[in-house]
């Protein structure tokens, strides 16, 4: 399952672009709504390449990538896979519906945003 070392590079925070890291003893979930991010997720998973990555949230993997709607969001099985993972947003409707994640939103808009736990999240960038 998790392999090799204890963290891979994301990307680089957009305020400082200092890199961004993910634990990989944690899950990640890449998450989006709208199919035109597919390139800057592609993007992601290139460089997660050495993990399970799937599209497929029920099975067993490293990283999930997972297009969301608010039916989904709403599922409780689906929240407690999210409860102790990380999460990438990708995309617009983190204003509307970050609160679902039960994270704090950076006060600031970004395309992408990393929550690497509970705390604030973070924009990411190339």
């Amino acid at each position: 399952m998790l392999n090799g070392c204890a963290s891979a590079m994301l990307s680089f925070e957009c305020k400082s672009d200092r890199p961004v890291f993910m634990d990989e003893t944690k899950k990640l979930f890449i998450l989006y709504m709208h199919t035109e991010y597919e390139l800057e997720i592609n993007r992601i998973c290139e460089s997660l390449a050495h993990l399970m990555i799937t599209r497929d949230w029920h099975k067993e993997s490293d990283v999930y990538v997972v297009c969301v709607d608010m039916q989904l969001l709403n599922q409780e099985v689906f929240q407690k896979k999210l409860y102790n993972a990380q999460i990438v947003w990708v995309g617009y409707g983190l204003k509307e519906y970050g609160y679902m994640l039960k994270r704090k939103l950076p006060y600031e808009h970004f395309d992408c945003v990393f929550f690497k736990d509970q705390n604030e999240g973070i924009g990411i960038c190339e």
